[in-house]
């Protein structure tokens, strides 16, 4: 059907429509034309109203369709900010599992527990250092012995060991936290039983009082483990007068692994309380030799095993790419079967996030939020659970 012109008279409307029909084709040959397609045309006469509705409606479809098309136009050019990805729930991406902290924490337990046997064994093959003088070390040479120094290092390391222990405290994923903590203690402590056995240094200076060798009196050394236990192995306390456990330092690592620790699960706006920390790690490291406690080789070492291990397991368990990588050579390790057990469930980055260790009435948990500013995550804050409660 086409148009062909539009012819007005006195007011009124002709549309002159012109439609061309074709009959079908006659079944006999006889019929001659009428097969033919016949024009016919017909005048449809409308008046100036519908003539005006007519065309107000047609614009109101034209400045739809218009609309529509570009709002189309405007979501396929922004489809990339308009996506919305719904997150998974936390709490099964971040189970508890205390069960698996309280494995570790016997892991530890175990492992600190053995150092204190090894000691008291390699004490007794101690050589005499009035016959084996200490062995030459270059920072002795140049830094003369400050008998004071020791103690900064053991009431810095209480500090670092205090401030990390408040921290874990009020973190929210403390069972996490905790087991990755007590794993690398534990670790670290039976990588120096096997270095002290294997090698027994002699005293690195005359200063040093060791208490005498008690050879085959076995319960004398069950005396002097449960009295090493029970001062925590400090000078401090009067409980370590053994000699042998120079390789490696057991307190560079408890410094360092303190502050590795702090800094790793601590909001990075609090950066005054990083530099602190490490203040108080460096220092106590620092007086350690000063003091002559220990050889260089024995702190260097401690610093580069501490260091490592604490670096190689966070990365396995913050890249989860790597867990099931071909080509990752770090879980050729002989500890990754365990970093698994531990970390199987763990399936996103632990966030810094802190909540009351214990349960508080919800308007002492009001009254005490409170929220950082600058980008900064929230500190203080109730956490919630699986079900949507408060802890």
């Amino acid at each position: 059907m086409a148009a062909q012109n539009l012819i007005q008279d006195e007011g009124e409307v002709r549309i002159h429509v012109e439609a061309n029909v074709t009959d079908a084709p006659s079944s006999t040959p006889d019929d001659g034309p009428a097969g033919d397609a016949d024009a016919v045309k017909t005048y449809v006469t409308v008046g100036p109203e519908e003539r005006e509705e007519e065309e107000s409606r047609l614009c109101r479809f034209l400045k739809e369709k218009r609309l529509v098309q570009t709002l189309h136009n405007g979501l396929r050019r922004h489809c990339d900010y308009v996506k919305m990805a719904v997150p998974e729930d936390r709490a099964r991406r971040l189970p508890r599992e205390w069960w698996k902290t309280g494995v570790a924490f016997l892991y530890a337990t175990f492992n600190l527990v053995f150092t204190t046997v090894v000691i008291t064994v390699v004490h007794e093959r101690v050589p005499d250092k009035a016959l084996n003088p200490p062995l030459p070390d270059k920072f002795f040479d140049y830094i003369d012995r400050v008998p004071w120094a020791f103690t900064v290092t053991e009431v810095n390391g209480l500090i670092l060991v205090g401030l990390w222990t408040v921290q874990w405290l009020f973190l929210k994923h403390k069972a996490i936290i905790g087991r990755r903590c007590f794993f690398l203690i534990g670790t670290l402590y039976m990588y120096r039983c096997l270095t002290m056995y294997i090698t027994t240094l002699p005293v690195p200076g005359k200063h040093m009082v060791c208490a005498p060798k008690l050879y085959n009196d076995s319960t004398g050394k069950i005396w002097r483990i449960l009295r090493l236990i029970s001062g925590g192995g400090l000078s401090l306390t009067g409980s370590h007068l053994m000699c042998g456990d120079f390789l490696y330092s057991g307190h560079t690592v408890m410094l360092t692994l303190s502050y590795l620790f702090i800094k790793e699960y601590c909001p990075r706006w609090m950066w005054w309380y990083h530099w602190s920390c490490w203040l108080l790690s460096v220092s106590g490291v620092v007086c350690i030799l000063v003091a002559h406690e220990h050889y260089s080789i024995d702190v260097v070492i401690a610093y580069f095993v501490t260091t490592r291990l604490f670096w190689w397991y966070h990365t396995m368990a913050n890249s989860h790419s790597l867990r099931r990588a071909p080509n990752n050579l770090l879980s050729r390790t002989w500890w990754n079967p365990v970093f698994n057990f531990l970390e199987r469930n763990v399936q996103t980055v632990v966030p810094v996030e802190f909540s009351w260790p214990i349960n508080l009435p919800s308007s002492c948990r009001q009254r005490y939020k409170m929220v950082e500013t600058g980008g900064a995550s929230r500190w203080w804050r109730p956490a919630a659970t699986s079900d949507g409660r408060d802890e």
